[in-house]
């Protein structure tokens, strides 16, 4: 038996028409047995094709559109209509896991920049056995280092080794040193800096 029902209420429709059952089961070209089974639902021994066509008749009878919904047709659509909000759900899902992948690659990618460099520091100390010294001049006037000169602001890179040192003069300002482990605020004029054991 076909599981439908009308979309609208078809028998309030005919009460409110001009015709009578008998008239409007005439005009279908049923019986009027047949047409208290549509009023009621029954569609026992309809197929979908003459339900259709029915509704479609009784539609120009009326002279109001009469729809009939078939369950297992509404179940379908029902089922099409979730797929969307499905795959809305997927995409979201599968941005998130992207989004969340990225950020881990570029958190790894950072951490291998400086992992990189922290090895490169200790390779230089452990086969080459030299240290980056970082000298700034922060003072108004020229200091001299060892013999080159250092304008305000400058600043240099030096290589050391151990026992390595470098010199000093005609500091009238500050100077900042900076060795891999410390660094060092000097306001003498004149002064020596030695590296040993890898410190200054």
């Amino acid at each position: 038996m076909l599981k439908a029902h009308f979309a609208q209420d078809i028998k309030t429709l005919i009460e409110n028409s001009k015709y009578s059952k008998r008239e409007i089961a005439k005009n279908l070209k049923i019986p009027t047995s047949t047409l208290e089974k549509l009023l009621n639902e029954d569609f026992e021994g309809f197929s979908k094709l003459s339900l259709k066509d029915i509704a479609n008749r009784l539609s120009n009878i009326l002279g109001q559109e009469i729809e009939i919904i078939f369950e297992d047709e509404e179940n379908q659509k029902e089922k099409v209509e979730t797929k969307p909000r499905e795959r809305k759900r997927s995409n979201f899902k599968s941005l998130i896991f992207n989004a969340t992948l990225i950020l881990f690659l570029v958190i790894n990618i950072v951490f291998l920049y400086f992992l990189i460099n922290d090895l490169r520091f200790y390779y230089q100390v452990l086969n080459e056995n030299t240290y980056t010294v970082s000298v700034t001049n922060k003072g108004n006037s020229d200091i001299v280092l060892n013999d080159s000169t250092l304008a305000p602001n400058e600043s240099i890179d030096l290589k050391l080794t151990n026992e390595g040192k470098f010199e000093v003069h005609n500091n009238q300002g500050e100077v900042v040193i900076k060795t891999p482990t410390e660094i060092y605020y000097i306001k003498l004029e004149d002064f020596e800096v030695k590296l040993t054991d890898g410190e200054s």
